[in-house]
């Protein structure tokens, strides 16, 4: 399977995890046989100047979060013709995935859950990040916990920001009501994100429905959040 996949460095390419609107991740092996997660940039980057750079911010704030409940950045390579990031491969089903599979937590697993993404957020927050696009996809159930992954559009505090005004990078569903305004988005927002996404995983449904973008974000820029069968105790 990694002939045909090809490489990319001293990676070979075993399969393709999955594909967004910045790259693709592949499963791939390093010389030593060892798993890893390669996510590379799509090919070509003349549609997407910014591409380039905001791989490089990923890597940046990955390197500033050391957690059991995020993935580590093994390696990269930012200035080559399609530029890659190199993560420790988590065994595991995404949360979106699990739900989909096999329903709802139960409680106890929603309140571990809403435990470990928080101490995620805690972690990450105190190295100045802010991940802005939590949610079910990005939070892969591993044997030791939830861990986040996926921080394509994280901002670093300290850093320029990227977004240009009218532009909205992340996911409806799971955005902050500052998001879909040019206002400063900071910590709260990824806890809204937490809030939706562990909703999400005691009730199975989507947090603020399942209509257009545009009725979910209604549903945001009004609090109509769907909450009922929340267990009481996830949010403490």
């Amino acid at each position: 399977m990694g002939a045909r996949l090809g490489r990319v460095g001293p990676y070979a390419l075993l399969e393709r995890l999955g594909r967004g609107g910045m790259g693709e991740v592949y499963l791939a092996a390093n010389r030593r046989g060892e798993q890893v997660a390669v996510k590379m940039l799509r090919d070509p980057l003349g549609d997407d100047p910014d591409a380039r750079l905001r791989l490089e911010r990923e890597v940046r704030a990955l390197r500033r979060v050391e957690s059991p409940y995020v993935a580590r950045v093994l390696d990269a390579d930012l200035s080559c013709d399609r530029p890659y990031l190199v993560m420790e491969h988590i065994g595991g089903e995404t949360l979106l995935d699990a739900v989909r599979r096999r329903g709802p937590l139960p409680e106890a697993e929603s309140i571990s859950l809403a435990h470990g993404l928080a101490t995620a957020l805690a972690i990450t927050h105190a190295a100045g990040v802010v991940h802005r696009d939590l949610k079910p996809a990005n939070v892969v159930m591993g044997a030791e916990g939830p861990v986040l992954i996926d921080f394509g559009i994280a901002q670093v505090l300290d850093a320029t920001r990227l977004t240009m005004t009218g532009t909205f990078l992340g996911t409806p569903g799971y955005a902050a009501p500052e998001l879909f305004a040019d206002e400063t988005v900071g910590e709260p927002a990824d806890v809204h994100a937490w809030a939706a996404t562990v909703a999400f995983a005691a009730t199975g449904r989507p947090t603020f429905g399942k209509g257009t973008v545009e009725a979910q974000m209604y549903a945001i820029l009004h609090g109509q959040a769907d909450l009922a069968g929340v267990p009481p105790r996830c949010c403490r």
